[in-house]
């Protein structure tokens, strides 16, 4: 069914120029009187941009989408035939030129992978998990033979597992089940140059929060075949939410969240801040580009920790420092990684999104790219774009319409409410900048050790 049309479509030019030679064409999506957050964006063979998120309307949630052709954004259409509680939305686009979604949502008191597939319209819903698990957050892609692959985490006893399953002209495989003693969470997928998908994963099967990898092919009828595990991280601290992106030459481009960089901290506090930390893995080598200043680790792309707590009278303990994590990676259309992440400089809640690019050879600035936005920027999703450049998709909160009061009395903590805006989803065309780049090139690795 459709819903009615949004009443808010705005393309802010206002703040556009926050980042002019990076972010323009910003565009908020949704309606200020909803709750919205978790895009993915995709384009399509025809040029036309998808977006679908997660929509809380009256209390439930459930998935939508609109799509752009040319100048013209379609109304929000409901994917989901849930009971209200459905996230996790991802797109694809299959070697027909067919557009999927994928999502999980509970019914029935059951969590399961469900999917939609556009072709001229909208299909029927499918259940993609067996009822009798718990399955969340899928993770998608489409390998270099046309299958389209998915996984997800299980829930289990004292824990999580990963399953995977693949779809070829035969139709959906039977799930392979990618387990452990510890807990295996946050699945991402990418394509591998000599065909099936990279599967990466944190696991705490080693006794802590770690980084792995494996690869993954398609065995005929049977589940999908898994290769033995590789342990890409084993530092004594988290290292966690890993983002996989594969470039040009078939090297894997691995982000994640790490809070190695803080270990030495004198306060515990701190020692749990993270960092985006990233790894190369090429014909079986580990490689890392420096890291992006001096005193950061090898493949450390961000660094700092702001005070943003000045008052002497605090305790130290309690002071608010400013956090870097989650961080996305993506290719574009000329084989540079970008690597975005969140920060919360300004205040306890008000992240922003910061990003890096690496060229193959060289580290860009530290590029700011939502200042303009006092509120919450986080999340965010990518899809390349046809002839150049890149699309992101962001849960932010609503702008303030000129002459509003965008600050909050908060002393050291917030310098905006932003409890009492609304979440919205932007979008905006992402380009490289010209200046601004330094010497990066990809050395190997330092050994991991626990």
């Amino acid at each position: 069914m459709l819903m009615r049309s949004f009443a808010i479509l705005l393309v802010l030019s206002t703040f556009s120029s926050a980042r002019a030679d990076v972010l323009t064409d910003v565009v908020e999506l949704s309606d200020r009187r909803h709750y919205d957050k978790y895009p993915a964006p995709l384009f399509d063979r025809d040029g036309r941009l998808w977006i679908a998120w997660t929509s809380m309307r009256d209390g439930k949630d459930s998935i939508v989408v609109r799509s752009r052709r040319g100048g013209e954004w379609s109304e929000a259409m409901r994917l989901d035939r849930g009971e209200g509680v459905e996230s996790g939305a991802r797109l694809l686009l299959d070697r027909s030129g067919n557009v999927w979604a994928f999502w999980h949502g509970r019914r029935n008191g059951r969590w399961s992978v469900f999917a939609r597939r556009w072709k001229e319209t909208w299909g029927d819903e499918q259940r993609l998990t067996s009822p009798s698990v718990d399955a969340l957050h899928p993770a998608v892609a489409l390998s270099s033979d046309g299958t389209i692959w998915v996984a997800y985490e299980v829930a289990k006893r004292r824990g999580f597992a990963i399953e995977t399953m693949a779809r070829t002209r035969r139709g959906w495989s039977p799930p392979a089940r990618l387990g452990s003693a510890g807990s295996d969470r946050r699945p991402a997928l990418a394509a591998r140059a000599e065909g099936g998908v990279w599967l990466a994963w944190d696991s705490t099967r080693s006794g802590n929060y770690d980084i792995w990898l494996t690869s993954v092919a398609v065995a005929g009828n049977a589940p999908p075949r898994l290769a033995s595990p590789i342990q890409v991280t084993a530092d004594a601290t988290i290292d966690d939410s890993p983002s996989i992106a594969t470039s040009a030459d078939g090297a894997l481009w691995i982000a994640w969240n790490g809070m190695r960089g803080h270990a030495r901290e004198s306060l515990r506090a701190d020692r749990h801040s993270g960092d985006a930390f990233v790894r190369v893995y090429r014909r079986g080598r580990w490689l890392a580009p420096p890291g992006v200043a001096a005193g950061a680790l090898p493949g450390q792309v961000s660094f700092g920790m702001k005070n943003k707590t000045p008052r002497d009278a605090v305790d130290p303990y309690w002071h608010w420092k400013q956090t870097q994590n989650y961080p996305v990676v993506a290719v574009d259309d000329r084989d540079r990684v970008w690597i975005v992440w969140r920060t919360d400089a300004t205040g306890a809640h008000n992240f922003d999104l910061w990003a890096r690019i690496h060229d193959g050879r060289r580290w860009s600035e530290e590029l700011h790219l939502t200042d303009f936005s006092p509120g919450r920027d986080e999340w965010p999703a990518f899809a390349r774009v046809p002839g150049g450049g890149v699309q992101i998709a962001w849960e932010s909160q609503t702008l303030p319409r000129a002459g509003d009061d965008a600050t909050l009395s908060g002393g050291d903590v917030d310098t905006y409410n932003t409890l009492g805006n609304p979440n919205t989803i932007l979008t905006a065309r992402l380009e490289a900048p010209d200046g601004g780049w330094s010497d990066a090139p990809l050395e190997s690795a330092p050994p991991e050790s626990a």
